[in-house]
């Protein structure tokens, strides 16, 4: 087998190890999360994956306030919509934006009552400079907004 056919192989296996994070066209990385599975699995792997990419780019001052937010994105998604959920984080340069997709078209809120049950819109409220959502054709949208300098 010749050096180059072999190199190649090698490149091969690397990309079948890669973990399931796909990088979405034109935009940041994704990170499809299994809502279906164990919930506190979901949430762990969530938190993982954002807690890498703040690493990853540098940005220890935000990296607590990104991971709460992040943290309560699935578990909003996961109590209140169907899976696969996927969680995006984007960097600009001055902002940070964490996002979670999924397949139901319901709008979150902020309910006027709380409770610990009902907090995680307030929650992502207090810890983001901004939060809101859009609809897809597939479903929604909710994303927040954290500012990085």
């Amino acid at each position: 087998m010749r050096r180059a056919d072999r190199a190649a192989d090698r490149r091969q296996a690397r990309r079948r190890r890669r973990p399931a994070v796909r990088r979405a066209p034109g935009r940041g990385p994704a990170g499809r999360v299994d809502g279906a599975g164990p919930g506190g699995a979901a949430v762990h792997s969530g938190r993982a994956f954002v807690a890498g990419r703040m690493a990853r780019w540098g940005l220890a001052e935000v990296a607590d306030r990104a991971v709460q937010v992040a943290t309560e994105l699935v578990t909003n998604a996961m109590r209140h919509a169907s899976a696969p959920l996927t969680l995006r984080p984007f960097h600009n340069g001055t902002r940070l934006t964490v996002d979670v997709a999924d397949r139901t078209g319901t709008l979150p809120h902020i309910l006027a009552t709380g409770g610990i049950e009902h907090d995680g819109m307030r929650l992502i409220a207090a810890a983001a400079a901004r939060w809101g959502t859009r609809t897809t054709p597939n479903g929604k949208i909710v994303w927040a907004e954290l500012t990085t300098r």
